[in-house]
């Protein structure tokens, strides 16, 4: 039973990250390559995915922040704001979105909705075309998850994307990982 749960998530999830624009991708890339540095937000379980990619963007060497940490620092022009927000419409996010733009900074957007609020502030939208946790019946897996799931998954490919544009191998981000666990 296990089993079969999981193929149905996996094609799942394949089909809704066949269906990513690529020119996206690389424009997403690219944005992440040439901010001076790059805070992320989210709430909820969209807020995980954004803090597990900060994670990997540090240890890239690749200077990151989650917004809401105590020791993260102010945002400016140079930097971006990464959102993570399945339906585009969180309204801390949309503040915090808000803020950023208003200090200068380029704002990136991760959604399923890239006509929401948050989606149409952004200067880039990269669409994940998925199932949040408003949208009841599009799949068989409850509320957010197909969106959470996707947004992790298309987050780890571009770590490996990005790798391969910096030159970095694991060895050299396991430098920068932490020790203090």
């Amino acid at each position: 039973m296990l089993r079969e749960i999981a193929e149905k998530i996996l094609e799942e999830l394949r089909g809704i990250l066949e269906g990513i624009d690529e020119r996206q991708v690389q424009d997403f890339l690219d944005a992440i390559l040439s901010s001076k540095r790059v805070f992320l937000v989210g709430k909820g379980r969209s807020g995980l995915m954004a803090s597990a990619f900060a994670s990997r963007l540090v240890h890239l060497g690749i200077p990151a922040w989650v917004v809401g940490s105590p020791t993260t620092p102010g945002i400016q022009q140079g930097d971006t704001l990464l959102a993570v927000t399945g339906t585009g419409e969180t309204e801390t996010v949309l503040d915090i979105v808000e803020k950023a733009k208003k200090a200068g900074a380029k704002i990136l957007c991760i959604t399923a909705k890239p006509e929401s609020r948050i989606g149409r502030e952004a200067d880039l939208t990269v669409k994940i075309p998925a199932k949040t946790k408003t949208e009841f019946g599009k799949s068989f897996q409850p509320l957010g998850s197909p969106f959470e799931q996707s947004a992790f998954l298309f987050l780890e490919a571009c770590v490996i994307l990005l790798m391969k544009k910096l030159g970095k191998t694991e060895k050299e981000m396991s430098k920068k990982h932490t020790t203090l666990e």
